[in-house]
């Protein structure tokens, strides 16, 4: 029993994902891992999964759109919950492809957009005004935004612990440097991307610890890899924290609004206001712990 049970936590630790976003390894990860297991042991694909994920949002929507709140919101969160599922199952068994990639990124885009465009359309059909689809509008901008810190932060931050050594590993987590290759599209799509990412990083530094000098209490240079543990020990929360603007966060807040039914009222603040105002304590804490981290000799 105790040997099944160790190599249950292992494949759980080879399923879950490095860095990943902080709600998903609290809430959805734990949740989901034992249908990642019995995925495994009935041999489904990845994309059956995402494929299952996106049925779930077009049936949240459905609900949504026709005023269920609250089974929209149970399939709402169905979405996301074999949303963890599919990466996952890829990463126990291996199983990875271009078009999976790409199927599980546009296929979220695809849900999430169907859930709030129809949440949308019943709010005017019920209360009789275009602000909605400005509202909504403008929470797709905010959508985009958290999710395009998120994934600059995270790419920046292996980048820089990489630190121009030869690591497998490390270098195929930064080989997409921005959301557009990260969603497995051609990479000349990022240049139409660049102004953003070039605010996104002067909001968000990181040291370049191959030049910086660290040392330790004898004063010695610490080699390349003392730094990457320190930089490790220093940093590695930021990425966690810049989650919190992501696609989970928001599909979390969403389905607990739903439940209280409140998406008149809440909704849109949540998702256009809130999470763009997280954005400036963020900047301020990752700005305090770069100068910290730039200063220490």
């Amino acid at each position: 029993m105790k040997g099944k049970f160790e190599t249950f936590i292992q494949e759980y630790k080879k399923g879950n994902k490095t860095q990943g976003e902080m709600i998903n390894n609290i809430l959805y990860r734990p949740l989901s891992y034992p249908m990642v297991h019995l995925s495994a042991k009935l041999g489904l694909t990845p994309n059956f999964i995402t494929f299952i994920s996106l049925l779930c949002a077009f049936i949240a929507a459905i609900f949504f759109g026709l005023g269920h709140v609250y089974l929209g919101a149970l399939f709402f969160f169905l979405r996301h919950y074999f949303d963890c599922i599919d990466g996952a199952l890829a990463r126990l068994t291996k199983n990875f492809s271009k078009f999976g990639a790409m199927f599980d990124a546009v296929g979220d885009g695809v849900g999430v957009l169907a859930v709030l465009i129809a949440i949308a359309i019943e709010q005017y059909l019920r209360l009789g005004t275009n602000l909605v689809f400005l509202y909504l509008a403008l929470a797709l901008v905010s959508n985009f935004i958290g999710l395009f810190y998120h994934t600059s932060v995270k790419a920046r931050y292996f980048k820089h612990l990489r630190a121009g050594l030869q690591n497998d590993e490390l270098t195929a987590k930064t080989k997409h440097n921005s959301i557009v290759n990260s969603f497995g599209f051609d990479s000349d799509a990022e240049v139409k991307l660049n102004f953003l990412e070039k605010l996104v990083k002067k909001l968000t530094p990181f040291p370049n610890i191959e030049q910086k000098m660290i040392h330790n209490v004898d004063k010695h240079e610490l080699s390349i890899e003392e730094k990457q543990t320190k930089f490790k020990d220093k940093l590695s929360f930021l990425p966690w924290m810049w989650s919190l603007m992501a696609g989970a966060s928001q599909v979390t807040a969403t389905t607990i609004v739903a439940l209280f039914n409140r998406l008149d009222d809440v909704l849109w603040f949540t998702l256009i206001i809130g999470w763009n105002l997280l954005a400036i304590p963020f900047s301020i804490i990752h700005w305090i712990t770069f100068k910290r981290f730039s200063t220490e000799k």
